[in-house]
């Protein structure tokens, strides 16, 4: 291997959606629902090793966990690797039907 390779990770990360988007299907609505906010999952952060599976998204868990390192949905203390990106989920997501309600006032 030559020295000079040197391997990279990008991380492409979205903005925040302006407005609330809701799911066209009910089911994946309920499925991909973040539990704070009960709105839509936006990049969604699970905690690792949660069982169930403890999801929610990126801005609000940041928030909730700049001064306390708890988990809200339990209380548990997080551990310092905690924090998983959830790349199948936000794939999930991304492939989903949604509209944006009141887009034209109506």
């Amino acid at each position: 291997m030559c020295p000079l390779l040197q391997k990279y990770v990008i991380n492409v990360i979205r903005k925040q959606l302006p407005r609330h988007v809701k799911l066209s299907d009910p089911a994946l609505a309920m499925q991909f629902e973040d539990p704070i906010s009960l709105s839509t999952l936006y990049r969604p952060i699970t905690v690792r090793n949660s069982d169930p599976k403890h999801t929610f998204s990126a801005p609000i868990i940041d928030e909730l966990t700049k001064t306390s390192k708890f988990d809200p949905i339990n209380d548990l203390p997080l551990d310092p690797e905690w924090r998983v990106e959830d790349f199948a989920v936000d794939k999930k997501l991304s492939a989903a039907t949604a509209s944006i309600p009141l887009t034209y006032g109506g």
